[in-house]
């Protein structure tokens, strides 16, 4: 737990120092890398419950080539989480830890984690802002194990 702790206390300090031009600059981008687009995946996925909560849903788009259609996380994120910089800010700053749906920490653990793109040399490499925000979603993913494993002995 001690290591969860300290992960969410340095992810917290990152979000900190964020400030709405990151949060503006990311939205703007034109064609971000893979790894942006991975770690603002996990994002959508991490606020999927209040995205629905709004009346809304992720956005879906047509896989070229094919019939199928994917979760289309930049433009999602750009409509629900980045259009309002300082609320997306508080939000993340303000995110139920304790509570966080196990269907979304399984489908950002499919999802994102299992991406070889994820990984904190190439978020930070991406940009303060997309490090930051990988260091929070690793941060809430940490935590939510270590949280779930140890809720039996925190009820004794």
């Amino acid at each position: 737990m001690q290591d969860a702790n300290t992960k969410l206390a340095e992810s917290l300090k990152a979000v900190d120092k964020l400030k709405t031009e990151n949060i503006v600059e990311i939205k703007s981008l034109k064609t971000p890398s893979k790894t942006a687009l991975i770690v603002l995946g996990g994002c959508v996925i991490m606020f999927e419950d209040i995205i629905k909560a709004r009346g809304r849903e992720i956005i879906m788009r047509k896989v070229e080539g094919t019939i199928k259609k994917e979760e289309d996380w930049m433009n999602t994120a750009r409509i629900e989480l980045l259009d309002n910089p300082k609320q997306f800010l508080e939000q993340l700053k303000g995110y139920d830890k304790e509570h966080i749906n196990q269907a979304l920490v399984a489908k950002f653990n499919q999802k994102i984690r299992s991406e070889p793109d994820f990984n904190f040399e190439k978020a930070k490499s991406a940009g303060v802002c997309i490090e930051a925000l990988y260091q929070w979603e690793m941060a809430m993913y940490s935590f939510n194990q270590i949280y779930i494993n140890t809720q039996p002995l925190r009820e004794k």
